[in-house]
Order: structure tokens, then sequence, then C-alpha cells
């Protein structure tokens, strides 16, 4: 009995000072390395404006998600939002342009004016002109539902941009 504790002593002390570690052995080695991270600096039409830092490439439009998203006046016609990122960087979302609208005179315009306004195409031009020339000029914007190829979503589209 005594043979079988001295063994299984002299066992445990050899296997421990084996895998004991060393003075110089580090105890933790990884082949992992932390991945750098860079600096996005969002302005502009941005929800929450500021310097964001991230670690992995990321696309325009997903930076721009983690700032909140966008504001409703933002132009983004010189933005290419699939645009991957990846490396320190400053994006300027500009707003888009106020314009004032010119309300056209239903009763006055002319056929090529009328094309201009978002929503009447030739055609609805057309019978425009042919209304106002058989009935005379309108008194109201809703008479404009009256005309051949204008329904109520076309006149509330285009209301904005007539008067009488």
């Amino acid at each position: 009995m005594r043979y079988k504790l001295l063994v299984i002593v002299i066992m445990t002390v050899s296997l421990t000072y084996i895998t004991w570690p060393k003075e110089n052995q580090d105890t933790y080695h990884s082949d992992y390395e932390i991945p750098k991270s860079f600096e996005v600096v969002l302005d502009g039409a941005i929800v929450y404006p500021g310097t964001y830092n991230f670690y992995m490439p990321l696309s325009i439009h997903t930076l721009i998600d983690y700032a909140g998203g966008l504001e409703y006046d933002a132009d983004l016609t010189t933005i290419n939002m699939n645009e991957v990122v990846s490396t320190n960087i400053k994006i300027y979302i500009p707003k888009k342009e106020v314009t004032t609208i010119v309300k056209l005179n239903i009763n006055t315009a002319s056929y090529e004016e009328m094309l201009k306004v978002e929503g009447i195409t030739p055609r609805i031009a057309e019978q425009i002109l042919v209304t106002r020339n058989i009935k005379g000029y309108f008194k109201t914007l809703d008479e404009l539902i009256d005309v051949k190829y204008i329904g109520t979503a076309t006149l509330e589209k285009i209301r904005p941009y007539l008067t009488v």
C-alpha cells in the first residue's frame, strides 16, 4: 500500500514539474492579432454627425446607418453609397438646395410651360389646353379633375405647382 502511495506521489510531482510554466515562458500565446481601428468623420445631412471608430471595412451606406441615417434634405447625387471604407476618412453629405416653387397660372400657361411642371405629361398638357379652350378659364384647381387623364392622384401631385 505504501509502495502504491509513493508511486502516486512521485507521478504527481513529476507531472506537475513537467507541466508547470517556466519563468520566461508566456502563459498565454495566440496567433490572433487585434485589428487596427480606423476613424470615420461623418458630417452634413446626417442625423448624428460626428467621429466614429470601426475595426472592419464597411460601406458608406452602413456607416450612415450607424450614424442614425440621413436627414430628409440629404443630396446623394455625388455619393457612392456602395463604396467600402477601410481607412481614416471624412465623408460630407451635402444638403439639397432649397428651391422656391413658382406657381404656374393654369389659365395663362402655354403648352411648353405646362411641360416643365412635374407630373404634367404632354398628353395632360394638351388636354388642359383643349378643356380651357372649350370651357373657358378655370375658376379653381379642383376643376382640373374634369380634364381627361387627370385623376385625384395626379391632381394632388401637380397642385403645389399650379394656381388659377
